[in-house]
Parts: C-alpha cells; sequence; structure tokens
C-alpha cells in the first residue's frame, strides 16, 4: 500500500526505503526517533511505562496497562500528527493548519495530565483504605 500522492514509492521522509503503511508509520528512522521520543517522554511522566511495538502503533495497546484508552488516544493522535507532516511534505503548498498541530499537543497534554491525576488519586484512595 504506497501511501504517497506522487510517483516514487519512496519513503517521504527516508527516501531510502519502499513506503509501506508498516515502514512509514513504525520502522522508518524517522517515525522511530518520534515514537521512542514519545514513549520516553511518557515513561518520565510515570503515567505509563511502556514501549510501543508495530501492532501497539497500528491496532493500539488491548487492555495490558491500567488506563490503556489513553494511551490508545495519545498513539491515535501520533499517527495523525506523523500522517500531517507527510503530507506538509509531499505537498508544501498545502499546509496543515498549524493550530491543528497545536491542538493535537495539547490534547495528549491534557491526556498526560488526566492520567497523572488519575494516578495519584489512585495513591490517595489506597492510602486510605489502609487507614
Amino acid at each position: 500500500m504506497n501511501l504517497n500522492a506522487i510517483d516514487t514509492s519512496f519513503c517521504a521522509f527516508c527516501q531510502t526505503e519502499v513506503e509501506s503503511a508498516e515502514h512509514f508509520f513504525f520502522h522508518c528512522d524517522m517515525t522511530k526517533s518520534f515514537w521512542q521520543l514519545l514513549c520516553s517522554w511518557i515513561s518520565k511522566q510515570k503515567v505509563i511505562p511502556t514501549s510501543l511495538m508495530l501492532e501497539n502503533v497500528t491496532f493500539g495497546v488491548l487492555n495490558v496497562v491500567e488506563d490503556f484508552h489513553n494511551l490508545n488516544h495519545i498513539i491515535l493522535q501520533a499517527n495523525y500528527y506523523i500522517y500531517n507532516y507527510k503530507l506538509n511534505i509531499i505537498h508544501p503548498s498545502v499546509k496543515v493548519r498549524v493550530e491543528a498541530t497545536c491542538q493535537i499537543k495539547q490534547n495528549i497534554a491534557a491526556t498526560i495530565n488526566e492520567l497523572v491525576k488519575l494516578v495519584e488519586m489512585e495513591h490517595v484512595s489506597t492510602l486510605l483504605q489502609l487507614i
């Protein structure tokens, strides 16, 4: 499946590999670095310690962590961001709205903040149960 809208079969990011959905969203050096940085940031927030595999990026996380719905929201937003970034590369005259990109960042930050609050509330309720 070629995701390019132009006459090339090479990845819009690396220009070295034939583009497929699997390569573009996960195996390309550029997107691989993006996922590693995102996972590192999530882990530093001490919300959801995880590393993402191809299956997670493609289908989401299937009920293996407590807040898997929120993690899936972050993955979906990240995939949207990656695809829009590609559109800016192959169609530079059609700029993806800056507001949309900022909104994605705000949505991810809000989701993380909600997760932090839930984790803090869980710790409080656990302490109250012990008392």
